[in-house]
């Protein structure tokens, strides 16, 4: 749910998603009308897919292994998501910081590549409110979007 979420921010038509796509994810091109292969919509799409199953497959292992599969103790659906979500932030926190030529040098990553991956994924994208350096500016970002709690006792 929020893999299609965060997708259908990009505009572009989602792959069909089997156990191959999964495991062969790296190999995975998403492609423009003309045949030519979009980067930042396929670095987009290799992030969201393997954060999303490895944010399942430690659900499942921390409900099996530390709760004893306590049919009572599944993660709600909200907490489910904000997990995702924070995974998904600190996966574009360290694209950020890897930008940042003074520190890595020849290994750092292009800051272009970075802008075209996550620019249409951002809370900010859609008002223009972004500064010109975004990706290599280390101010606060607010990101991609979680669930809050409701406030009082009743949550």
């Amino acid at each position: 749910q929020v893999f299609n979420e965060l997708w259908d921010r990009t505009g572009k038509t989602k792959p069909y998603i089997t156990l191959g796509t999964v495991m062969g994810v790296g190999l995975v091109q998403i492609k423009d009308e003309r045949g030519k292969i979009i980067t930042g919509a396929t670095r987009l799409f290799r992030i969201l897919l393997s954060e999303t199953v490895y944010a399942i497959w430690l659900n499942r292992c921390d409900w099996r292994i530390g709760k004893g599969s306590d049919p009572t103790k599944i993660l709600p659906p909200p907490e489910v998501r904000n997990r995702l979500l924070q995974a998904v932030n600190v996966r574009l926190r360290n694209d950020r910081v890897l930008t940042n030529h003074r520190s890595y040098g020849k290994k750092a990553l292009n800051r272009k590549l970075v802008e075209r991956t996550w620019y249409t994924v951002l809370d900010e994208a859609p008002s223009s409110a972004l500064p010109p350096d975004w990706a290599t500016n280390m101010g606060v970002l607010v990101g991609v979007g979680r669930v809050r709690r409701p406030p009082g006792r009743n949550r």
